[in-house]
């Protein structure tokens, strides 16, 4: 099976939707705590360009928001079971960034 990364908070809903489902489907991920790991948090940032929360990775796609059906298709799950069938990604706005805004520039 691929890597998985979740980059996300502890007060993040989305982030906690997208936990729910790895541990539902019995899929391993690991699961980064931007809010505590800077590094993690830069890192994100510049593979993704976004500062939005939550990233997954899995191998090399990075899925930005809980997108229930993106996320199934990467991993060769049956989409049609998808609760979000049609609805663009959810993705939570952290002021997590906000203090630290200036070192996360992209290049």
């Amino acid at each position: 099976m691929v890597d998985i990364k979740l980059y996300s908070t502890p007060s993040c809903p989305f982030c906690a939707m997208a936990r729910n489902f790895f541990k539902g489907a019995d899929v391993e991920f690991e699961d980064v705590d931007v809010s505590k790991d800077q590094d993690a948090a830069m890192e994100m940032v510049k593979k993704s360009g976004k500062m939005l929360l939550p990233q997954i990775e899995i191998g090399d796609t990075i899925i930005v928001g809980f997108d229930e059906k993106a996320i199934k298709q990467e991993l060769g799950i049956d989409v049609s079971s998808s609760h979000n069938r049609g609805r663009t990604s959810r993705a939570y706005s952290s002021n997590l960034f906000k203090n630290n805004a200036k070192e996360l520039e992209l290049e």
